[in-house]
């Protein structure tokens, strides 16, 4: 989604001033020296993959790792970092336009509020990448990444988040998703808008015995319709047979165990 923000130029910046220190060997090399000097190891500048933006938050990571590192040698050694790239005016510009951002809390303030709207999604994408991954936990971490942009004070960031969050949301299945979230018997309907017209058992139901129909339709002709509901408020109310006496979902930990 396009926007006219400031973050996509600051993080165009920030991949600048890591490539212009990883391509010469005498600048990277005098701030490894003063990394060692200072967190006793050097750590690597890294630079992201075009198609892979997770790639971006790494990169910018290890920027910020080296904040500290990159400012103090701009103040101690701005001349020789601007010799060492030679003697033509050309190359000695882009020393000191490379230089400028490491001193200037403004810019270093940019990039990690990008690392902050980043990183949850970061996150988001991780867990869905998994094997194991269950479209209730999909649901889940939709409604967490909506939380997460809502307190965002940016209201330009928290438009173009949100927008592109509902996008996602409505190519979904949805019906598959809310109902698989109210089917694990450590969420139901913890957690979710009371105000939602589907929060409700009875809703919930109707939409168990849709989906049953549309995924298990040679299944759902054996049956009668309201045993599949007589079965979904059961368990949706915790009864019997899928709940022991102290409303214990069988093969499942207690809500609220570790």
């Amino acid at each position: 989604m396009k926007t006219d923000h400031r973050f996509p130029d600051v993080v165009s910046s920030a991949i600048d001033l890591a490539s212009w220190w990883i391509k010469h060997s005498v600048p990277y090399g005098m701030l490894q020296e003063k990394q060692v000097d200072m967190l006793g190891k050097t750590s690597a500048l890294t630079l992201p993959v075009v198609k892979r933006w997770g790639s971006h938050y790494s990169a910018m990571k290890a920027l910020v790792s080296n904040e500290r590192c990159m400012q103090l040698l701009v103040l101690e050694k701005r001349e020789a970092l601007r010799n060492s790239v030679g003697k033509k005016p050309g190359p000695r510009a882009t020393a000191d336009k490379m230089m400028d951002p490491c001193t200037d809390l403004g810019f270093w303030s940019g990039v990690k509020t990008v690392m902050k709207h980043i990183g949850p999604l970061l996150i988001a994408v991780k867990a869905v990448e998994s094997e194991q991954t269950k479209l209730d936990l999909v649901c889940k971490l939709l409604g967490y990444l909506y939380q997460h942009f809502m307190q965002v004070e940016d209201d330009k960031v928290k438009r173009v988040m949100l927008e592109g969050l509902e996008t996602r949301f409505s190519a979904y299945d949805q019906p598959a998703m809310l109902i698989a979230y109210m089917l694990n018997p450590h969420r139901q309907t913890a957690f979710l808008n009371p105000l939602c017209s589907f929060v409700t058992t009875r809703n919930a139901v109707q939409l168990v015995e849709v989906l049953y129909l549309r995924f298990l339709p040679k299944e759902a002709e054996a049956q009668a319709e309201t045993g599949i509901a007589d079965q979904s408020i059961a368990y949706i109310t915790e009864e019997t047979p899928f709940y022991d006496s102290n409303h214990h979902a069988p093969g499942f930990p207690t809500r609220g165990a570790a």
